[in-house]
This record gives C-alpha cells, structure tokens and sequence, in this order.
C-alpha cells in the first residue's frame, strides 16, 4: 500500500510541474480551497491519492525521457511528437511550453490529462 501524500509531496509536484493550486485544482474537478487544505494537512481521499500519484508518475517519466526524445509515448506505441503536427502547431506548442517552464512533451501531457480529467469530470457530472 501506498503511503499518503503530504502537504510537502503535493507542494513539491506542484513546484516541479509549475503549477498553481488554482490549476491543479483545475485538473482534478476540486476547489482551490480544496488544495489548499491539502497543502496544509488536510487529508486527501483515495480518488484523488491516486490521481495526484499519476501526476507524479508521469511527471517523472516525462523528466526521465524527455531531454533524448521530444515524443511522448502514451500506450502502446501511440506517440505525440513533433511529426504528429504541423511546424506551426508544433511551434506552438513549444511556445505555450516554455510559457509554462516546461518541455514540449510534458506540456502535451499535461494538456492531455487535463482534457481527460475534463471529459471524465464531465461524464461523472452527466451520470448523477
């Protein structure tokens, strides 16, 4: 079993994401007063452990591979990468990256989650 996250864990992955609490909360469908209470010992649930482990996870692959290849792999082989756009888009998408303080490819990850979180969030909206 995991351990839970701490007030330091979650303060260290918002720094090494360059994210605010407000757009972390964004990305998990809660407050931002939420995350602040998290950011001071406020007690997680499990849901949101375990979306908070993803970001970590994927944030230390992405700082893992990032500097020998500018795609990203998501599963099975499927990448996004330069390639996958046009030079515009691509160009783009490093601008919007370096806005961040970011690589191009942990932008496009964080990009995807969060329209995913967004499409899921909607969905379990939809189903109450």
């Amino acid at each position: 079993m995991d351990s839970p996250i701490t007030p330091n864990d979650l303060k260290n992955l918002l720094s090494s994401l360059a994210l605010s609490r407000g757009e972390l909360s964004d990305l998990l469908g809660v407050s931002k007063s939420t995350v602040d209470g998290w950011c001071s010992n406020k007690s997680i649930g499990k849901k949101r452990q375990q979306q908070l482990r993803v970001l970590i996870l994927e944030h230390r692959l992405a700082a893992a591979s990032e500097p020998s290849d500018p795609s990203l792999e998501f599963f099975n082989g499927f990448k996004l990468g330069p390639s996958s756009f046009t030079p515009r888009q691509w160009e783009t998408i490093r601008l919007a990256a370096s806005i961040r303080d970011m690589t191009p490819g942990s932008f496009l990850k964080w990009a995807v989650y969060s329209v995913c979180n967004d499409i899921c969030s909607n969905l379990e909206e939809a189903e109450k």
